[in-house]
């Protein structure tokens, strides 16, 4: 104790300011007789607790954690609760608010400490209640949980954030090896000088320390080494290397292992209020209370159609095989659509709406007008279940094309939408020589496999040369980047001397010009690319919007599409030909066109 306050004073001394004893507490533990712990009191002039309460916003643990420790953390939540009507907002309203709110009020706390199991259940508890409204339960919460493109609602189940959070943590542990912190967890916990230390925990261990461990097949499963004449460490769930929360969430939550179903992407990337997506979200679950579901969950004993009063009410009858929905679909149908449209199984009849394949359809954006026509039929249905209201068929069409016209004119005001709406032309000016290589690349997951894409035209925008072939990547960025150097190295086949090169994935482009070279395997071909930079040529690299990168878009498809390794295209294939005269080449000399 008198080193202790030796230490203090000339803290004093060379800061020149002094430390209220008054203000200070000294915690003992448990082990520490009674006797010697005031003795060393009285010395100290320093008051005894048994709680050190809060450091910058965490608790201070001292001594086995439980429940009680966490429950500020529990009335911070209800507090927002309280202040929240639930009833008075849409389920879409009340996802974004558990979303931006609730989930993420846990988030600070999870980063340094292992949060009980009761209490990240307790807390999904509640999010789950106010997400439903303490009703009835549409759709399985381990499916609510899940990212969008695998059908959830992106959502984040708090125990698996807790353990990515933990992950990040044990992954600085390895990183930052000679910082103070690592070095003290070391020198308790870890006898090894292994790159993966052995993360066992023992009883006694601190609660930081059985949270890493829990998180160490999601490290083993992440991390990897690699040889540049000196051993690096490198994450490999992010094309830059580079650990991210996020992907050690899809880690610890196995999204890897799902299937892709393109279905969930297309729905909200619907050009219609959020409201309407999440609606669609709900039907391509089949989980709108229709009768038919009412009868099974035993809430009534009558599962017929409100509408037509015929035929037990599903989700496929209710939006699209009732009479009622039928004459409404009738209006906006092109010529000849009919029979297919009813004939076709449910799966694929919702895909092929919400993807736009609908073709020649009177009201323009086939897959928005589709999920408006869908909400208001449900809207409509209902008002005549529960109200008894009913509205006659022309006003019908004349309040859908009114939402329509109105929907398109919301979006219309995006700078997206503009972009997307414009009618680009041909750069004519600048330097006859010079060349212009688009490139792009599609990734699928499952098998890793990319297709990749470049159009070679001059600049007057006229075909020049063009490729599609396959590589194996295990990330869209690295396919990008395998993209580039492919457009590289066959530009410089044919004898280009002066080329602009041109990608829409800013991230790709910025790696190859200046930025920091990632780690893994996009490392390697960053540096290919750089070393075809600097070859006798006049050479530019530059982004694009992917609005204007169509037609190298169309051609990265091909390859996969075909399962050829190479095709060299000498004349524009008819995949592209609709779309080859709109597009706009962007000049490095000229700037973008108008």
């Amino acid at each position: 104790m008198l080193v202790l306050k030796n230490t203090l004073n000339i803290f004093e001394t060379m800061s020149g300011q002094r430390v209220s004893l008054q203000k200070s507490q000294i915690h003992f533990s448990k082990n520490v007789d009674y006797e010697l712990a005031e003795r060393l009191t009285m010395l100290a002039g320093i008051q005894s607790t048994t709680n050190l309460g809060r450091y910058l916003g965490v608790p201070s643990i001292h001594g086995r954690v439980t429940t009680n420790l966490f429950t500020p953390l529990m009335e911070i939540i209800n507090s927002r609760l309280e202040g929240w009507k639930g009833k008075n907002l849409t389920l879409a309203g009340r996802v974004i608010l558990a979303q931006s709110v609730l989930s993420a009020t846990p988030y600070y706390m999870m980063q340094s400490m292992l949060l009980p199991k009761g209490v990240c259940d307790e807390i999904e508890k509640r999010i789950r209640n106010f997400v439903w409204g303490k009703g009835v339960y549409m759709v399985k919460w381990e499916n609510v949980v899940l990212p969008k493109s695998k059908g959830g609602l992106g959502l984040r189940h708090i125990h698996q954030m807790n353990l990515a959070f933990l992950a990040k943590m044990g992954r600085r542990l390895i990183n930052e090896s000679d910082s103070l912190w690592a070095r003290t967890m070391k020198a308790k916990y870890i006898r090894s000088n292994d790159y993966m230390p052995d993360f066992t925990w023992k009883p006694g261990s601190s609660n930081l320390w059985r949270g890493i461990c829990k998180v160490k097949d999601i490290l083993a499963e992440g991390l990897r080494t690699r040889n540049d004449g000196k051993e690096k460490i490198y994450w490999s769930k992010e094309s830059s290397g580079r650990f991210s929360v996020s992907s050690a969430y899809d880690l610890a939550m196995k999204t890897d292992d799902m299937g892709n179903d393109i279905g969930w992407k297309k729905i909200w990337k619907l050009r219609a209020p959020n409201k309407i997506c999440l609606f669609l979200w709900l039907v391509k679950n089949k989980r709108i209370m229709t009768n038919g579901e009412r009868r099974r969950r035993s809430f009534s004993m009558d599962s017929r159609c409100p509408g037509c009063d015929e035929q037990e009410e599903d989700v496929a009858h209710c939006i699209r095989n009732c009479t009622k929905a039928m004459e409404i679909w009738g209006v906006f149908l092109p010529r000849g659509a009919c029979k297919n449209f009813f004939n076709m199984d449910f799966d694929s009849w919702l895909f092929m709406n919400i993807s736009g394949r609908m073709k020649n359809h009177k009201e323009g954006d086939w897959s928005g007008l589709f999920a408006l026509v869908v909400w208001w039929i449900w809207r409509w249905r209902c008002n005549l279940a529960f109200r008894n209201e009913s509205w006659e068929k022309r006003d019908k069409i004349r309040w859908l094309q009114e939402q329509n016209k109105e929907r398109l004119r919301a979006f219309a005001r995006s700078k997206a939408v503009e972009v997307k709406n414009m009618r680009p032309k041909i750069v004519t000016t600048g330097h006859e020589d010079w060349m212009y290589l688009h490139t792009d690349a599609t990734f699928t997951s499952p098998n890793e496999i990319t297709g990749c894409g470049g159009v070679l035209r001059n600049q007057r925008g006229e075909w020049i040369g063009g490729f599609s072939c396959l590589s194996r990547t295990s990330s869209a960025t690295e396919g990008v980047l395998a993209t580039v150097l492919i457009a590289l190295q066959w530009a410089w086949d044919k004898g280009v001397k002066k080329i602009h090169i041109f990608s829409d994935s800013l991230t790709a482009i910025q790696w190859i010009k200046s930025g920091p070279e990632p780690l893994g395997p996009c490392g390697d071909i960053t540096r290919l690319c750089k070393a075809c930079l600097v070859k006798e040529w006049e050479i530019t690299l530059e982004h694009t919007p992917r609005e204007f990168n169509q037609v190298a878009d169309s051609l990265a498809k091909i390859a996969p599409r075909r399962s050829c390794e190479w095709i060299e295209l000498y004349t524009p294939p008819e995949e592209v030909r609709d779309i080859l005269s709109d597009e706009c080449i962007w000049s490095f000399a000229t700037g973008r066109s108008n």
